[in-house]
């Protein structure tokens, strides 16, 4: 090791670029090009820069690089949730694409708790977050708005359901979604419905039967759809809670234990959808011969179960990968600083849709 790097180690233990470049024999300059933009050195230079940085296990100073471009690389995202693999599929896929543009992701997660969301958002900007990518526009309190919008830090809304003044957003039209599951059952004949929604455990707990502001979109999709077919859904067939498996056993049966049963149950994720296929082989109730389930989102056990589930499969990996690309662009003023990007779920036919007991089979 050469006299320079051993006189760095000496008053701090710390490399700094200047002792890079003096073991590389090029100028700082060239260092700091070779790592931040390795188009503009010749490839011998940039081999020769890496080859040091390697041997020396440097890590260029994050703090030093931050002061100079006042940025921090770094990107802050607060979710709602990580109980659904549909979600930590989708932060994958952001992770990744961020780090392929030399960003960092910082997660939080608020538990759908206003106050605790509020504090984590403050916590990430005062790290210095080069932008904010909000998980679920209706998900998030109007103190993370009101904060955002006065700071001015550029955020990200992905899984919105529809375009927010002002910001750019990432997501699929849900009223267009659930719509298209509840003409699926339409169309084999069924009449009689329920319908199992998702709630935060708040709005759980009031015992309230209006939707939660994340699915008002798929709910108003289910209502207007049944509607314009002259079909209401009565009280007693609705549940509204937090999603798990459980809480899906325990809707279905709250929903079948009632005369006339409906023929046809639309649940606003797969793992309520599954609880209800579970529930009915308990309750001695055949799918689809005695009741349709349909669900949303296609996560892997959906595909398991028996009968497998028909449901949506929601983009989330590309909507992870397309809102990073939303993230680096704007930082990089590549194009519009707001715009909408629109990804499509995609119809999954299983066998847990069928006509109803009453209708006549073909053939």
């Amino acid at each position: 090791m050469s006299g320079q790097t051993r006189k760095a180690r000496r008053k701090g233990n710390v490399l700094t670029l200047a002792d890079i470049a003096a073991q590389a024999g090029v100028s700082t300059a060239s260092v700091s090009r070779a790592m931040n933009a390795p188009d503009k050195v010749s490839d011998a230079t940039r081999n020769r820069v890496l080859q040091t940085v390697a041997e020396l296990k440097w890590v260029p100073s994050g703090a030093a690089r931050a002061l100079a471009s006042r940025r921090t690389h770094t990107i802050g995202a607060i979710t709602a949730t990580l109980g659904n693999a549909n979600v930590a599929t989708e932060l994958e896929a952001l992770q990744r694409r961020l780090m392929d543009a030399g960003y960092v992701l910082l997660l939080a997660c608020s538990g759908l708790d206003e106050s605790n969301e509020i504090e984590q958002a403050k916590r990430l900007l005062e790290r210095g977050v080069d932008a904010l990518v909000l998980h679920h526009s209706s998900a998030h309190g109007k103190d993370v708005w009101a904060l955002v919008e006065a700071l001015q830090v550029p955020t990200i809304v992905t899984r919105a359901s529809e375009a927010i003044d002002g910001y750019t957003t990432v997501g699929y039209d849900g009223y267009k979604a659930f719509k298209r599951l509840t003409q699926h059952l339409i169309d084999l004949g069924h009449r009689r419905f329920g319908l199992m929604m998702i709630a935060s455990p708040q709005v759980e707990r009031r015992g309230t039967l209006n939707p939660d502001p994340r699915v008002r979109g798929a709910h108003a999709g289910v209502i207007d759809t049944l509607r314009e077919a002259g079909i209401a859904i009565a009280s007693r067939h609705l549940t509204n809670t937090y999603f798990s498996i459980g809480k899906g056993r325990a809707g279905f049966r709250k929903i079948m234990s009632t005369e006339p049963r409906p023929t046809a149950l639309v649940c606003m994720n797969d793992q309520l959808a599954v609880g209800g296929i579970f529930e009915a082989a308990a309750m001695g109730l055949r799918v689809p011969q005695d009741v349709s389930i349909v669900g949303f989102d296609n996560i892997e056990l959906s595909a398991l179960v028996t009968p497998p589930l028909t449901t949506m499969r929601t983009p989330d990996w590309e909507m992870g990968e397309v809102t990073a690309e939303c993230v680096v662009d704007i930082l990089s003023a590549r194009g519009p600083s707001v715009y909408r990007r629109e990804l499509s779920p995609e119809f999954v036919l299983r066998g847990s849709t069928g006509p109803p007991p009453s209708a006549p089979k073909e053939g």
